[in-house]
């Protein structure tokens, strides 16, 4: 029997204003090509994850709107492809590790993928943890800082 369960990837905004320019674009176009590469996992795995992937952009909507979001990261539009579906959250006055608590609360997947707004994810990042829980071995994993 495959199991099936529902990814969430939450990612806070409060670093992306801090970092370099490009930073976020540079990670949100790596989400776009892994969602993408994902979909073509093995279709024999136990445990497969639906499509697409929710992922909840989190921020102080009195320091950024979502146009400045979008402006930063082409890619962050709100709506949904094939593999990946972008919400906006607007958290007036939270800062980074509340904006994950409450992007948390606002997710509907079974399984929550954190992500700092200032971080490129290396290729097969997400194949690579999604393998970690498909194994059923692992109940939490957290990339190297």
């Amino acid at each position: 029997m495959k199991l099936t369960n529902r990814l969430s990837i939450i990612i806070e905004w409060s670093n992306a204003l801090l970092s370099e320019a490009d930073r976020p674009a540079r990670m949100i176009q790596s989400l776009h090509r892994q969602a993408i590469a994902f979909r073509a996992l093995d279709p024999e795995a136990s445990t497969v994850t639906l499509f697409p992937i929710e992922v909840l952009i989190c921020f102080d909507s009195e320091k950024v709107s979502s146009e400045t979001i979008i402006a930063m990261a082409p890619g962050a539009e709100i709506g949904d492809t094939e593999s990946l579906s972008i919400r906006h959250c607007e958290f007036p006055g939270v800062e980074y590790y509340e904006l994950k608590n409450l992007g948390a609360k606002q997710a509907h997947g079974d399984l929550f993928l954190f992500m700092d707004s200032d971080v490129v994810p290396e290729d097969d990042w997400l194949k690579n943890i999604w393998e970690r829980f498909e194994s059923h071995d692992y109940k939490i994993v957290a990339g190297i800082t």
